[in-house]
């Protein structure tokens, strides 16, 4: 979700050029950004819970293929595909050429790095837990590799320099593939990068080390501050390895925490920002002049007074709030999700925080319902989520069904403008219905620090990284309930919808020695908890459907039977937005997600 941060977590994003802009004859002309949250963690599969990671992997990381803002696949990392089938041997395959380009090292991006990627991700240790997993689902054995049945070498893929060869379980269709390839979870790493660190499980945690293949790449990560700086990939696309010295792209992304200046600016923050808008605003922070913002503040008024300076997108995601079914014992009951659901009014939510939308189900509107852009999974889906005039009423019949008279509960959310309007009225709702409500306003964590490192946190040379509070506590399932961006990973509703599958959730599985000494495998659940027989065969249904618009319909059914069961609950829809004036070149994807690749100053 889109936020205006609070004063101690505010993160300015500074864009600046080591080149000279030809326009101005000015060297090391700064582009300043006001972004939006601080980011814990570089590792492209498991951002699952925040819109911002996306933005910034976006600069990082660059899959085989991009959705451009029409929905069309365009190559990206790959230059070309082939098809191959033979049915008389059941042989069905495709074959991606990569084209040339180098990792932020110098090495050169092979088909190695591809399916490195990708088998890590199907990997059925827990600690490779992704839910990602299902994009990958439709590969000769990588469902059950990542069920505990199947070794990870027996999966369908291969790398022979420049060339992933892609073996399916059988004919599928391959644009619907092509779109899964598309998301950023599915970006190549280098294996020696990941294993070298991964021996602490810090790899994505150290940014001096972690090698990207986008335009851009980590340069400084800064202990306390948090401040960032990454600098423009001067491999990317580049010919055998050499530097490229183009001035077309920034050159420097340089994050800066805010110093003694910003107590005096917070005073008049929706001021300035309203300046800005209309292109007055001449000072930001320490001298930076301001040209894009990419968060506002809750001010309906002044964002819609300023509506003409934004560019709206698309974000595949929706803010939602997700029941511990298994830690607090008040949620094992549907009713009791059910009531608390039923007395949110999402409209009135989605009016305050303007860039966003009442959810009527969990699949976001940018979701295809089968092979066309021009017809929505949300559209041709039902409405499982409305506020009734009489909800508290309705909410109040169901807890007596269920037995429930109260309770106490904890609501952990991100410390963020917008998070903390939604909590503090969700929060205002659950009381009225006599429950306990404790709210807890979390940035960042520390239960999982290594006890020999410095301070208590992971360091690597003068460097340290904070874990993601949210983050943590949604993969070890540490809350009563939680709030999160609920990305969609891409425009295939299967892989949202299969999050919530007891085997095919991309988690993998726990391995624990039996009574006869041999292993067992235990699927590793959705942090909910939650585990439905019927929801399972549906969705198992759906994967073995090929036709789309047939397991279109068998997908509805399985978000309404989810909507029922109300183990996840959908507030808003997130939308993508920008302000900018005097930034040229910038682009926006399907997935709502701007490129600088080509940014010039006006």
């Amino acid at each position: 979700m889109k936020k205006f941060l609070s004063l101690l977590l505010a993160v300015l994003m500074l864009f600046g050029t080591m080149t000279v802009f030809s326009s101005c004859g000015a060297k090391d002309a700064k582009i300043a950004v006001y972004l939006g949250d601080q980011l814990y963690d570089f590792d492209p599969s498991m951002a699952c819970v925040n819109d911002e990671a996306m933005e910034v992997f976006k600069l990082l990381y660059e899959p085989l293929f991009t959705l451009d803002k029409r929905g069309k696949v365009k190559y990206a990392l790959a230059e070309n595909y082939r098809i191959i089938e033979d049915e008389t041997q059941n042989l069905y395959q495709m074959e991606i050429t990569l084209k040339e380009t180098y990792w932020s090292t110098g090495h050169k991006v092979t088909a190695d790095d591809v399916c490195y990627a990708w088998k890590r991700i199907l990997d059925s240790n827990e600690t490779h837990q992704s839910q990602a997993a299902p994009l990958l689902y439709d590969i000769k054995n990588a469902l059950a590799v990542k069920q505990g049945n199947a070794t990870i070498d027996s999966v369908g893929l291969a790398a022979n320099r420049d060339v992933v060869t892609i073996t399916f379980e059988g004919k599928i269709d391959y644009d619907a593939f092509l779109r899964n390839l598309t998301s950023l979870a599915l970006a190549p790493l280098r294996e020696d990068t990941v294993t070298v660190n991964n021996a602490q499980s810090w790899w994505s945690k150290r940014p001096s080390v972690i090698a990207t293949n986008g335009p851009f790449a980590i340069r400084t990560y800064h202990k306390d501050t948090g401040e960032f700086t990454l600098q423009r990939n001067p491999y990317y696309e580049s010919e055998e390895g050499e530097a490229d010295a183009s001035d077309i792209a920034p050159a420097m992304l340089e994050t800066a925490w805010p110093n003694d200046s910003f107590y005096d600016y917070m005073d008049d923050f929706d001021g300035d920002i309203n300046a800005f808008m209309k292109g007055k605003l001449e000072k930001f922070l320490t001298e930076k002049v301001v040209f894009y913002l990419g968060s506002m503040p809750v001010d309906k008024n002044l964002r819609e007074e300023n509506e003409k300076y934004v560019t709206v997108g698309n974000s595949f995601s929706t803010y939602s709030y997700i029941f511990n079914t298994e830690k607090n014992p008040l949620f094992a009951d549907e009713r009791v999700r059910q009531a608390l659901s039923l007395v949110i009014d999402r409209e009135k939510l989605a009016d305050t925080l303007v860039y966003a939308e009442a959810a009527t189900g969990l699949v976001a509107p940018g979701v295809w319902n089968a092979d066309s852009r021009r017809v929505s999974f949300r559209s041709q889906g039902g409405t499982y989520i409305k506020t009734e005039a009489n909800a508290m009423d309705m909410a109040q019949e169901l807890l007596d069904q269920a037995g429930v008279s109260g309770g106490k509960f904890t609501l952990t959310v991100r410390d963020t403008a917008e998070d903390v309007y939604i909590a503090e009225y969700a929060k205002e709702r659950w009381e009225e219905l006599g429950f306990d409500v404790n709210l807890q306003l979390v940035t960042y964590d520390t239960s999982s620090w290594a006890d020999n490192d410095e301070g208590g946190r992971v360091v690597q040379g003068d460097l340290t990284v904070y874990d993601d509070a949210i983050q943590t506590a949604y993969w070890e399932g540490n809350f009563d309930v939680i709030g999160v961006d609920y990305q969609m990973y891409s425009t295939n509703a299967f892989t949202v919808l299969c999050g919530f599958t007891t085997t095919m959730n991309g988690n993998g599985v726990v391995v624990s020695e039996g009574q006869d000494g041999n292993n067992v495998y235990t699927p590793k659940l959705h942090c909910s908890g939650f585990s439905d027989a019927h929801y399972d065969d549906l969705l198992a249904a759906a994967l073995a459907e090929k036709d789309l618009e047939k397991r279109a319909v068998i997908l509805h059914e399985a978000e309404e039977y989810l909507m029922g069961k109300m183990p996840i609950m959908p507030i808003v829809f997130n939308y993508s937005y920008y302000a900018s004036r005097s930034i040229s070149g910038l682009s926006m994807d399907y997935y709502g997600l701007v490129s600088f690749t080509n940014a010039r100053l006006k």
